[in-house]
């Protein structure tokens, strides 16, 4: 990781702790993620911790890092499986005896 301080492994495990505690934001199922006025309240607590570390940081600037932590997660849930799938012990396509 990089030694700036916004990539540092507390900061980045805090934050996403952060962000898991507000289903409101990620949840899309959920009759909260429809509430602007709990989304609001809920980016301004992120937008809070992330001030710590930037004291230029917006709520635009919250929402970039949150699409980057996903992103980032997707890219390597999405190595993890190819890796499976394509192990010689994971094979869905072979004749079963």
């Amino acid at each position: 990781m990089s030694d700036r301080p916004d990539n540092s492994r507390e900061f980045i495990t805090e934050f996403i702790e952060l962000y898991k505690s507000m289903p409101c934001l990620w949840y899309n199922k959920s009759t909260k993620y429809r509430d602007k006025a709990l989304k609001n309240k809920a980016y301004g607590i992120l937008l809070e911790k992330y001030l710590e570390i930037d004291e230029t940081a917006t709520r635009t600037t919250v929402k970039a890092k949150i699409n980057t932590l996903r992103t980032t997660y997707r890219k390597v849930l999405g190595k993890l499986c190819w890796k499976w799938v394509n192990t010689s012990a994971y094979k869905p396509w072979a004749e079963k005896n």
